[in-house]
C-alpha cells in the first residue's frame, strides 16, 4: 500500500477514512453447499433470526444384500432396505441479527432479479439459434 493510500485509510481524530479495504479469507471449515430449502425461526429474544439450510435427496440404503459368485466375487444385488420418504439433510444453521437479515434479504432479491434476466437472455439466445427453449 502506498503512503497516500495508507493516509486515506488511517483515521485521525479530525478525519474519517476515505476508503476501507476488506480482506476475504476462507475459514477452515469453508465448503460449498447446495441448498434446496430453509427452515428456522426467530430467536427467543426476538433479536436474531435462525435459519437452517438443507438439501433434499432420496435416502441411501440402510442395508443391501448381494449374491456371492462361485469364484467368491461379489455378485448382483438381490435386496435393499432403505428409509421411506425423502431425506432433508440439514447442512448448517445461520444466525443473523435483524440488520444482517435485511441486508441478506435485499441482496437475495437483487440476485434473483439478476438471475431471471440472465435466464431470459439465455432462452432468447437458444430460441434465436434454433436450440430450443429453457433448459
Amino acid at each position: 500500500m502506498e503512503n497516500s493510500e495508507a493516509a486515506q485509510s488511517t483515521p485521525t481524530a479530525d478525519r474519517k477514512p476515505q476508503v476501507v479495504m476488506f480482506h476475504y479469507i476462507k475459514a477452515n471449515f469453508f465448503r460449498v453447499m447446495y441448498v434446496d430449502g430453509v427452515i428456522g425461526t426467530v430467536g427467543l429474544n426476538g433479536k436474531d433470526i435462525r435459519m437452517e439450510v438443507y438439501n433434499e435427496r432420496v435416502p441411501i440404503p440402510l442395508q443391501t444384500t448381494h449374491q456371492v459368485a462361485p469364484d467368491g466375487e461379489l455378485g448382483i444385488q438381490i435386496s435393499q432396505a432403505a428409509r421411506p420418504g425423502i431425506v432433508r439433510e440439514v447442512e448448517a444453521e445461520l444466525i443473523l441479527d435483524i440488520e444482517a437479515a435485511k441486508v441478506l434479504s435485499a441482496w437475495l432479491k437483487d440476485r434473483v432479479a439478476e438471475a431471471e434476466e440472465v435466464q431470459k437472455k439465455h432462452d432468447t439466445f437458444l430460441k434465436a439459434t434454433g436450440r430450443g427453449g429453457a433448459s
